[in-house]
């Protein structure tokens, strides 16, 4: 299995629970692994780093 399969794997278990537990939309986040590119960011880097920001910024914790 590579790693694209574990990552659509995955997406797919994440959008069957929003589906039958919260009744919200399903999320895809894209593969972008590449052979010989090391500093492409997925999804879950993504999402830590705009929660580190967000977290740096948001000195009075009003989540704005």
């Amino acid at each position: 299995m590579s790693y694209c399969d574990l990552h659509s794997c995955i997406n797919a278990y994440e959008n069957e629970w929003r589906a039958n537990n919260c009744n919200i939309e399903s999320i895809y986040c894209d593969c972008y692994l590449a052979d010989g590119c090391d500093w492409i960011w997925d999804c879950d880097e993504i999402y830590s780093i705009t929660a580190e920001l967000d977290a740096y910024y948001d000195t009075n914790n009003d989540g704005i």
